[in-house]
């Protein structure tokens, strides 16, 4: 095998670094959040959302810059899609990590007073749950609608996130 580069690919071409910074920042922003409003369950969906970031701005650039505008409207709405399943699963998993913590952490009762943090947290991952899933399912409708009218084929494909990289987008 060639261990060397090809040194005809340009510098700008070269993959960027992954964002390994993006879940500590979400992380301190929901931290943030929490400590800004005393409200666990904003803080709690502000967490949820960073997993469907990457769908979202994916989106946002097909929109932009996909020559042919039904293509790009119908495979935008289906990472809105996929961005919102993303964020719901993240809500349920965080629900299900959280009960069970407190029931291994607790191990006993709590008073209804310590419960009331808890039960906000959950608040915000349920609500989390339930409107991801229903605007992904509307978003997803949304898409299959717009592929039929302009007769195109929509994908989700991680290609296209590298895509969106390899272009210098300022998002």
């Amino acid at each position: 095998m060639n261990d060397q580069q090809n040194s005809d690919t340009p510098e700008s071409q070269q993959p960027r670094p992954g964002g390994f910074l993006t879940l500590p920042v979400i992380l301190v922003i929901g931290w943030l959040i929490y400590e800004g409003t005393h409200e666990p369950a904003i803080a709690a969906m502000a967490m949820c959302l960073k997993f469907g970031l990457e769908d979202f701005r994916t989106a946002r650039w097909l929109l932009r810059t996909d020559p042919d505008g039904g293509r790009g409207r119908s495979c935008a709405w289906l990472y809105i899609a996929s961005g919102l399943w993303q964020t719901a699963v993240i809500g349920l998993a965080m629900v299900l990590l959280t009960v069970v913590l407190d029931e291994l952490i607790q191990g006993r009762p709590q008073k209804p007073k310590d419960a009331v943090g808890l039960r906000k947290l959950l608040n915000g991952a349920t609500l989390t749950i339930l409107f991801g899933f229903t605007f992904s399912t509307l978003a997803t409708y949304v898409a299959m609608l717009y592929a039929w009218r302009h007769r195109v084929r929509p994908w989700l494909n991680g290609s296209v996130h590298y895509a969106r990289k390899q272009v210098s987008d300022p998002s």
